[in-house]
């Protein structure tokens, strides 16, 4: 598996990325071609995620003898991955319009102002009671919401069963404030909005069915191509351990982290490059996947001079699936 041949495709989907950003912005001030879910904040979360890639690019080695913190690489590829989180569930995910504003009054309004209040109390060990005020007419408007009110029939009736377990703490924590006359939330379903980041699916799950869903991938197609070819279980087994195991270990820099530096001068040899490998395939993947999200968005998507560009990056992101599947050792094809 060629390091440097993988730094090149990462430095290409950067740049790639970057183009497309430009081609959805000129597409964006003119409102005959726009998507309806296409907007400033849709590009700013795109444009955040190549911020974040381009500021990982800057801390690799370049070559063996470069010295670079270990931690720092992981810390961003862990920040790049829950970057991909909310942009995803806000704009990319097929959903109606309906369920997307509730999900932006979840993220945008409840979660900020949750994360306050356990700001200012951490800190002050006080409550803040504007916050406290803000609070209780965020849980009128949540009530009051379209969407919620579908949820809540739904609960009420006994159907809930296939609600997105953020959907159902939602309205299960909502029913109770009205069943007993409270105007303050629970702290136990605070820290699930907290723990979920305001989100309604964690990244495990994002990133199995972004792999479905693939558009340049050549896992792409059905459930049953992605199966013959991958076993689903084993691959979210691995990314499991990948994104809670290697990435916690390296963002709280842990011995695990340490050991590595010190045993190589905090410099590049095999045992480094065996993880950095690992972290520069998985934030390839999610580059070529969000370019593969704005492409679709520009006018004439399939006639799209990137959509090509993409498919040679490609061969760089399914470095990240040999190594969730076990088949790591194989080499990249030139």
């Amino acid at each position: 598996m060629n390091y440097d041949l993988l730094l090149a495709y990462f430095n290409s989907s950067i740049s790639l990325a970057e183009r497309a950003i430009v081609l959805l912005s000129e597409s964006q001030q003119d409102s005959t071609i726009r998507p309806s879910n296409v907007n400033e904040l849709t590009i700013g979360f795109a444009r955040r995620i190549v911020l974040i890639s381009k500021a990982l690019e800057k801390l690799l080695p370049a070559s063996k003898e470069d010295y670079f913190s270990f931690p720092s690489v992981g810390s961003l590829t862990r920040v790049l991955i829950e970057s991909y989180r909310p942009f995803y569930c806000l704009y990319v995910e097929n959903v109606t319009d309906e369920e997307k504003k509730f999900r932006g009054l979840i993220f945008f309004e409840l979660y900020p102002l949750i994360e306050q209040k356990s700001m200012v109390k951490a800190l002050s060990n006080n409550e803040d009671l504007e916050i406290i005020d803000e609070l209780k007419k965020m849980i009128q408007k949540i009530i009051n919401d379209p969407y919620y009110k579908t949820l809540s029939s739904i609960v009420s009736q006994g159907k809930g069963e296939n609600l997105l377990p953020l959907y159902k703490a939602i309205v299960n924590s909502m029913q109770k404030l009205e069943k007993d006359k409270e105007e303050i939330l629970s702290n136990t379903f605070m820290d699930k909005i907290v723990k979920s980041n305001g989100c309604p699916k964690n990244d495990q799950t994002i990133f199995l069915e972004r792999l479905l869903n693939y558009t340049d991938c050549p896992t792409s197609g059905t459930e049953e191509t992605f199966n013959s070819r991958f076993n689903k279980e084993r691959i979210e087994n691995k990314f499991n351990k990948f994104f809670n195991k290697l990435m916690s270990n390296c963002v709280h820099s842990g011995a695990f982290s340490i050991e590595i530096e010190i045993k190589s001068d905090f410099k590049t040899d095999e045992n480094v490059r065996h993880w950095l490998i690992q972290m520069i395939a998985c934030c390839v993947f999610y580059l070529v996947t969000v370019i593969c999200d704005v492409i679709e968005w520009c006018p004439s998507p399939d006639q799209n001079p990137l959509r090509e560009e993409c498919r040679e990056i490609d061969k760089g992101a399914e470095v990240f699936l040999r190594v969730l599947t076990g088949n790591s050792s194989a080499e990249i094809n030139s």
